[in-house]
């Protein structure tokens, strides 16, 4: 079985928004309707967004102010090899954005990048681990007093019969100590691909794909379920903890992008009631999912979905004519989501930029950013 495809250097839309998106790499364009203003922002203006602009070889962190876009302040910036983008997010108290940089002069992207801590407050950045895998993002402990981060090595069998396997370690770092000792968390040899998922009851859960199909683990325990026959992405949990939204990528089983959810509780999986072609699943502070649409919905073309229970769309947020929205993440207030707002089709993206959707005007405003701008988190 094909290994899933790694993300492209930019880190484009997340999701696999149609058959046509296992291999596509997407063009960016900078121009939208919003200047980027540069001055500070002023304490208590209420959550801001969190960003990591990718210019060449450097990378920009920005807050931006989601009420106004052009109301913004730098956090910090970093070196990277030339047109590799890192992976950001930030810590669940806000005071940290740890990433994973591929720096300048180094060979593969999977075993030679670093994972770094970027404090908001002053700006300070700590390496804290060396030979970590870029294509994995930081995953914070819910207290933000560990980052988990992932190493990989290739197996050095050789296969005939497809690609080698490869061995994961998932390993958690605290944010203020400078190249520590990791704790590990969950050691994954002879599959295709691991990841970490995020919290349950304080315990790591994470996703491992192998010629058998996709299983959701926990760490330290012997209890997978699996949620695919084939390859599975897109994970997002929800805020009980109880439930994992899920899509099932295209292949022999199922030949159009499915969406589903596991109850974790009766580890029972269930189909997602959204229309057909629904894409990038993610859970609203209130518990409901939030689906882009499908491209064959007329009346939903191109807009993200938020469904209560049963699939109903107790909401619609909508995105101009020519152009769709990626869900990415909700604010914790449920005020604003954080997407990306592409022209074209979901089966044939053009340019796209990161935007936010008001919740209670739903229209998407794109953000302004001189380079391609990547979602790192919100921040207080």
């Amino acid at each position: 079985m094909p290994k899933p495809p790694p993300p492209v250097r930019h880190w484009p839309l997340r999701p696999l928004l149609g058959v046509a998106a296992l291999g596509l790499t997407l063009a960016f364009t900078a121009s939208d309707t919003y200047a980027a203003a540069r001055g500070p922002l002023a304490p208590g203006e209420g959550r801001r967004l969190a960003a990591a602009e990718l210019q060449g070889a450097a990378t920009t962190f920005w807050a931006v102010d989601p009420a106004d876009p052009r109301h913004r302040s730098v956090l910090g910036q970093t070196e990277n090899a030339d047109g590799w983008g890192v992976r950001a997010q930030t810590s669940p108290d806000g005071r940290f954005i740890a990433y994973t940089v591929f720096p300048q002069g180094r060979v593969e992207p999977t075993t030679d990048s670093e994972l770094w801590a970027l404090a908001t407050a002053t700006g300070a950045q700590r390496r804290l681990a060396t030979g970590i895998d870029l294509m994995a993002a930081p995953r914070w402990l819910p207290d933000s007093t560990l980052v988990v981060a992932r190493r990989t090595s290739i197996d050095t069998v050789d296969r005939t019969d497809g690609p080698s396997a490869r061995s994961f370690a998932l390993l958690g770092f605290q944010p203020n100590v400078t190249d520590g000792l990791p704790q590990p968390l969950a050691t994954v040899p002879g599959v295709d691909w691991a990841g970490a998922v995020g919290w349950r009851d304080g315990v790591l859960a994470y996703a491992t794909i192998d010629g058998s199909g996709t299983w959701l683990r926990t760490a330290g325990a012997d209890d997978a379920l699996r949620l695919s026959t084939g390859i599975a992405r897109d994970f997002s949990l929800a805020p009980d903890g109880n439930r994992l939204s899920f899509a099932e990528a295209p292949g022999p089983a199922t030949p159009v992008l499915r969406l589903a959810t596991a109850d974790l509780t009766t580890r029972q999986i269930a189909p997602v009631n959204a229309p057909d072609g629904a894409f990038n699943p993610v859970w609203a502070p209130s518990g409901a999912l939030t689906v882009g649409s499908g491209a064959n919905q007329p009346a939903l073309q191109g807009s993200a979905a938020v469904l209560a229970a049963g699939g109903r769309a107790t909401s619609v947020l909508r995105s101009l004519p020519g152009q769709f929205l990626a869900p990415l993440e909700w604010s914790p207030d449920g005020a604003v989501l954080a997407a990306r707002l592409a022209s074209g089709t979901a089966d044939r993206p053009a340019d796209d930029h990161l935007s936010v959707v008001d919740a209670a005007a739903g229209l998407a405003r794109p953000l302004s950013f001189a380079g391609y701008a990547a979602f790192a988190g919100w921040l207080p």
